[in-house]
Protein backbone atom coordinates (compact mmCIF):
# COMPACT_ATOMS: atom_id res chain seq x y z
CA UNK A 1 0.00 0.00 0.00
CA UNK A 2 2.65 2.24 -0.96
CA UNK A 3 3.93 2.74 2.72
CA UNK A 4 0.80 4.26 3.81
CA UNK A 5 -1.27 4.15 7.39
CA UNK A 6 -4.36 3.59 5.90
CA UNK A 7 -6.40 2.43 2.63
CA UNK A 8 -8.18 4.82 0.60
CA UNK A 9 -10.34 5.40 -2.15
CA UNK A 10 -6.87 6.83 -4.08
CA UNK A 11 -5.55 3.36 -3.41
CA UNK A 12 -8.93 1.99 -5.17
CA UNK A 13 -8.30 4.18 -8.05
CA UNK A 14 -4.54 2.54 -8.41
CA UNK A 15 -6.15 -1.08 -8.36
CA UNK A 16 -8.71 -0.23 -11.26
CA UNK A 17 -5.80 1.26 -13.39
CA UNK A 18 -3.94 -2.07 -12.74
CA UNK A 19 -6.73 -3.87 -13.48
CA UNK A 20 -6.77 -5.15 -17.06
CA UNK A 21 -9.54 -4.37 -19.46
CA UNK A 22 -12.91 -3.66 -17.20
CA UNK A 23 -14.96 -0.98 -18.08
CA UNK A 24 -14.32 1.41 -15.22
CA UNK A 25 -10.42 1.05 -16.14
CA UNK A 26 -10.62 1.33 -19.89
CA UNK A 27 -13.12 4.60 -18.51
CA UNK A 28 -10.18 6.16 -16.96
CA UNK A 29 -8.04 5.08 -19.71
CA UNK A 30 -10.17 7.17 -22.21
CA UNK A 31 -10.59 10.10 -19.92
CA UNK A 32 -6.70 10.56 -19.76
CA UNK A 33 -5.93 9.32 -16.29
CA UNK A 34 -3.20 7.51 -16.14
CA UNK A 35 -1.07 5.41 -13.32
CA UNK A 36 1.14 7.88 -13.01
CA UNK A 37 -1.03 10.94 -12.72
CA UNK A 38 -2.47 9.06 -9.65
CA UNK A 39 0.85 8.08 -8.00
CA UNK A 40 2.52 11.68 -8.80
CA UNK A 41 -0.36 13.33 -6.63
CA UNK A 42 0.26 14.12 -3.04
CA UNK A 43 -0.50 11.16 -1.15
CA UNK A 44 0.14 10.61 2.71
CA UNK A 45 3.52 10.15 3.68
CA UNK A 46 4.60 6.15 4.74
CA UNK A 47 4.35 4.70 7.86
CA UNK A 48 6.86 3.77 10.16
CA UNK A 49 5.27 0.48 11.51
CA UNK A 50 4.99 -2.89 10.34
CA UNK A 51 2.23 -2.72 7.60
CA UNK A 52 -0.23 -5.08 8.95
CA UNK A 53 -0.09 -2.42 12.02
CA UNK A 54 -1.12 0.65 10.02
CA UNK A 55 -3.96 -0.61 7.65
CA UNK A 56 -7.25 1.45 8.52
CA UNK A 57 -9.66 1.72 5.95
CA UNK A 58 -10.84 4.99 5.95
CA UNK A 59 -14.30 6.56 6.58
CA UNK A 60 -14.42 7.93 3.67
CA UNK A 61 -13.98 4.26 1.60
CA UNK A 62 -15.97 2.89 3.78
CA UNK A 63 -18.93 4.98 2.77
CA UNK A 64 -18.07 4.39 -1.15
CA UNK A 65 -18.24 0.31 -0.20
CA UNK A 66 -21.55 1.14 1.35
CA UNK A 67 -22.76 3.53 -1.67
CA UNK A 68 -21.40 1.12 -4.35
CA UNK A 69 -24.07 -1.35 -3.36
CA UNK A 70 -26.92 1.52 -3.62
CA UNK A 71 -25.24 2.70 -7.23
CA UNK A 72 -25.63 -1.08 -8.44
CA UNK A 73 -29.12 -0.99 -7.40
CA UNK A 74 -30.13 2.34 -8.13
CA UNK A 75 -28.99 0.58 -12.13
CA UNK A 76 -30.55 -2.04 -11.99
CA UNK A 77 -28.05 -4.55 -11.13
CA UNK A 78 -28.08 -7.35 -7.93
CA UNK A 79 -23.81 -7.10 -7.94
CA UNK A 80 -21.55 -4.57 -7.87
CA UNK A 81 -18.89 -4.33 -10.14
CA UNK A 82 -15.66 -2.16 -10.52
CA UNK A 83 -17.94 0.69 -12.32
CA UNK A 84 -19.73 0.73 -9.32
CA UNK A 85 -17.39 1.09 -7.18
CA UNK A 86 -15.38 3.96 -9.21
CA UNK A 87 -19.14 6.43 -9.35
CA UNK A 88 -19.06 5.52 -5.30
CA UNK A 89 -15.56 7.03 -4.69
CA UNK A 90 -16.97 10.05 -6.73
CA UNK A 91 -19.52 11.13 -4.95
CA UNK A 92 -18.02 10.27 -1.47
CA UNK A 93 -17.33 13.86 0.26
CA UNK A 94 -14.29 14.28 1.77
CA UNK A 95 -12.53 11.68 -0.02
CA UNK A 96 -9.04 12.07 -1.49
CA UNK A 97 -9.55 10.41 -4.33
CA UNK A 98 -12.44 12.46 -5.65
CA UNK A 99 -10.22 15.70 -5.42
CA UNK A 100 -7.28 14.04 -7.91
CA UNK A 101 -9.78 13.25 -10.09
CA UNK A 102 -11.17 16.92 -9.59
CA UNK A 103 -7.39 18.15 -10.12
CA UNK A 104 -7.36 15.88 -13.22
CA UNK A 105 -10.28 17.88 -14.84
CA UNK A 106 -12.90 14.94 -14.43
CA UNK A 107 -16.06 15.72 -13.57
CA UNK A 108 -18.29 12.56 -12.23
CA UNK A 109 -20.69 12.87 -14.83
CA UNK A 110 -17.92 12.62 -17.22
CA UNK A 111 -16.86 9.57 -15.24
CA UNK A 112 -20.38 8.02 -15.02
CA UNK A 113 -20.71 8.30 -18.90
CA UNK A 114 -17.93 6.95 -19.52
CA UNK A 115 -18.28 3.75 -17.50
CA UNK A 116 -21.63 3.67 -18.60
CA UNK A 117 -20.15 3.43 -22.71
CA UNK A 118 -17.63 0.94 -21.68
CA UNK A 119 -19.93 -1.00 -19.89
CA UNK A 120 -22.23 -0.83 -23.26
CA UNK A 121 -19.27 -1.87 -25.47
CA UNK A 122 -18.88 -5.14 -23.75
CA UNK A 123 -22.34 -6.46 -24.06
Amino acid sequence: MLGHTTVAGEHVLLGLLLTPSRPATDALGHLGITLEHILACALPGPCDRQAYECMVVTPQLKQALQLTAAIAERSGNRDADCGHLLAAITETTDALSKELLDALGISTAQLRDAVRVESRGRR
